[in-house]
């Protein structure tokens, strides 16, 4: 009895071939992908191009309100700051994330003793300094939208400062654990307005990716 030798064969034919439905399912889920990002891609250039005939920063619409948008060459345009000053407000932006990462671990080492000092048993009590760290990240993202990144990441950071040393000087438990509360919600702010100040300064998509995977990896130093 013969058997075929399919040892030969490149291993491309002897992959079973998709079915009519996997190939059309292939194609739709593709269709989607393409179509969703050129779609965010012109929304994107349609919130940041002006007008050619615009004669001026600002325009009126129907309803009376005011557009207001930046000419191609507009210096205070972010898009249009030199390479230097963005990667200074990258690297800067790297700093405070790592301030946060580095805030958010340092009493995890320290946890047996500081139960110790104020004579905590409890295990779920233990794990309060880390895990009331989380809670922040939604209050920051809008707050700021409405006032900017820049008061919004310097009044963070000064007030993370403040609560770090508060949580130096605590003098028992539970006023520990509420500023530990406090310089969670202050640190987590980077983490929320990054993103943003990325977007803000890099119009070209590839550069800021390679900045937003720059900044993502200063939480791993």
């Amino acid at each position: 009895m013969a058997v075929a030798d399919n040892s030969d064969k490149p291993a491309a034919e002897l992959r079973p071939r998709p079915s009519r439905h996997e190939s059309r399912l292939h194609r739709l889920v593709s269709d989607i992908d393409d179509e969703d990002a050129t779609s965010r891609y012109r929304e994107e250039r349609a919130d940041n191009d002006v007008p050619k005939d615009s004669p001026g920063s600002a325009s009126s619409i129907e309803d009376g309100r005011t557009v207001v948008a930046w000419l191609p060459d507009d210096p205070e345009n972010p898009y249009n700051w030199n390479k230097w000053k963005k990667v200074s407000i990258l690297c800067t932006t790297m700093t405070t994330v790592l301030n946060s990462t580095i805030g958010s671990a340092l009493p995890s080492n320290a946890i047996a003793s500081i139960t110790k000092e104020w004579n905590v048993t409890s295990q779920t009590q233990a794990v309060l300094p880390i895990s009331i760290f989380l809670v922040g990240p939604i209050l920051w993202a809008p707050m700021t939208e409405q006032f900017g990144r820049r008061p919004s990441v310097i009044g963070t950071f000064v007030m993370f400062c403040v609560w770090t040393m508060a949580c130096a000087l605590a003098p028992n438990w539970p006023a520990f654990l509420i500023f530990r509360l406090l310089v969670g919600i202050f640190a987590s702010a980077p983490i929320a307005i990054v993103a943003g100040i990325m977007a803000d300064i890099y119009g070209e998509h590839r550069t800021r990716g390679r900045a937003m995977a720059a900044f993502m990896a200063a939480g791993f130093l």
